[in-house]
């Protein structure tokens, strides 16, 4: 059984999607087998598609969004979760709120990086998600190495 890397945001329709579909590529470009990343959404409306924007910066990047369906962020994901990396504080804090004994398991993305949070292109321009992205990129590509290294 894999391990999951869960990404999470507010909706699940921008931010956590794209970060699911890098690490997934990146972990197989470097031979990571046996860990799978998942995402959800604090505030999900379960089943609804990835943002137009994001799925355009998926596309653009070797990755596809067109199949992606949200799903609201449950206590059996976050329990099967081998990782939980928050897009930002708020969404960390929150998840380690309603369950505390993942607090050891619960990370912002951004801390394998230059630190802060992902801001949310939500309602933005198509170059607001290629920015977002942008910022994710390099936090992912050390995490995937460090669980490389592991």
């Amino acid at each position: 059984m894999k391990k999951n890397v869960l990404f999470v945001c507010t909706g699940n329709t921008c931010r956590s999607p794209l970060a699911e579909a890098w690490f997934n590529k990146c972990a197989a470009e470097v031979g990571l087998s046996g860990v799978e990343g998942r995402s959800g959404g604090i505030f999900a409306a379960d089943g609804s598609g990835a943002s137009q924007h994001s799925r355009m910066v998926a596309a653009e990047n070797g990755m596809s969004l067109e199949n992606f369906r949200a799903r609201m962020l449950t206590r059996k994901m976050i329990d099967e979760a081998f990782l939980i990396i928050g897009m930002t504080e708020a969404h960390c804090s929150r998840i380690v709120a309603a369950m505390p004994q993942c607090a050891e398991k619960v990370h912002c993305l951004l801390e394998f990086a230059q630190g802060g949070d992902v801001s949310d292109p939500y309602g933005g321009s198509l170059e607001d998600y290629r920015e977002c992205f942008e910022n994710m990129k390099e936090a992912i590509g050390n995490l995937v190495k460090t669980l490389k290294e592991s």
